[in-house]
């Protein structure tokens, strides 16, 4: 491991794995133009590296300047995790073992990006347990970050990013400094972009339902690169609209993480049916 946190490739002369290093560059050259519209330029010589605990893979350059901020590293390999979950289930548990059931019935049924909030009693105690025994292609968070202070025990506990409903200057910049993946809430456009300027990773669209699918493809115009989640106003029925006008992922409560264990289990495989149905 490098002091960056990351794992790098020590084998140069392996042809496997300059075939696989080769083969992942070219999937995150297509996710890039997809997340934020820049064209990634190859570097010269490129070196396999994931986060911790992470399945997905990307890379970083030996050497040379990035082509832009959030190309490479720990922001761009969750950005392509994200992408790939699509749907971020958000859980306001009555209690750890509720937030765990609920964790467990979206996971059985195809929802595998998870966010248990800070509003649950006990919130790290079931991220931990939820990280433990969930499939390598979860992606589990921790979620209503409302100081610095609370990123520390989510990362202990397991969390792979945070979440919070506004933006905290002070907050970015602890995730940062802990190398954890942070996306606070904004609704503006200066909001969006002094968090984005800020360090964020992602931006939390909230609430979604106050401006609806239409803002995003407004400020997709002068806002390309900015990756959004939308949250709040997200249903099953206008999931396929919200990734239409751009957004890399979105997240889901009241909608998908409610009622019993076998219902949130059935809406969770609704939506992996949509998921799938997309272009």
């Amino acid at each position: 491991m490098g002091p960056d946190g990351m794992y790098t490739c020590h084998h140069p002369g392996d042809m496997a794995c300059k075939a696989l290093t080769v083969k992942i560059m070219h999937q995150l050259m297509q996710t890039c133009r997809t997340t934020c519209g820049r064209p990634v330029h190859k570097p010269p010589h490129v070196a396999r590296i994931a986060p911790a605990g992470s399945t997905t893979v990307a890379e970083r350059p030996v050497g040379g300047n990035l082509p832009h901020r959030h190309t490479f590293g720990v922001a761009m390999t969750f950005l392509t995790t994200l992408s790939h979950v699509k749907v971020v289930a958000v859980i306001r548990g009555s209690s750890a073992d509720h937030a765990v059931a609920m964790a467990e019935a979206l996971i059985r049924g195809g929802v595998f990006g998870i966010e248990i909030t800070y509003s649950t009693p006990d919130c790290c105690a079931a991220i931990r347990r939820v990280v433990a025994q969930a499939p390598a292609e979860a992606c589990i968070g921790v979620g209503t970050v409302l100081n610095p202070g609370q990123l520390a025990d989510a990362l202990a506990a397991g969390a792979r990013y945070a979440v919070s409903p506004h933006f905290d200057p002070s907050i970015v910049a602890e995730a940062k400094r802990l190398g954890l993946p942070m996306l606070p809430g904004a609704i503006t456009p200066s909001e969006i972009v002094a968090a984005w300027n800020a360090g964020a990773t992602c931006i939390k669209l909230f609430p979604g339902s106050l401006v609806g699918v239409d803002y995003v493809k407004a400020l997709k115009g002068p806002l390309p690169h900015i990756p959004l989640m939308p949250t709040g106003g997200v249903s099953l029925d206008n999931l396929h609209e919200w990734f239409a006008a751009g957004v890399v992922a979105v997240g889901m409560g009241g909608n998908l993480a409610k009622g019993t264990p076998a219902e949130i289990e059935a809406a969770a495989r609704a939506v992996r049916l949509k998921l799938n149905a997309l272009p």
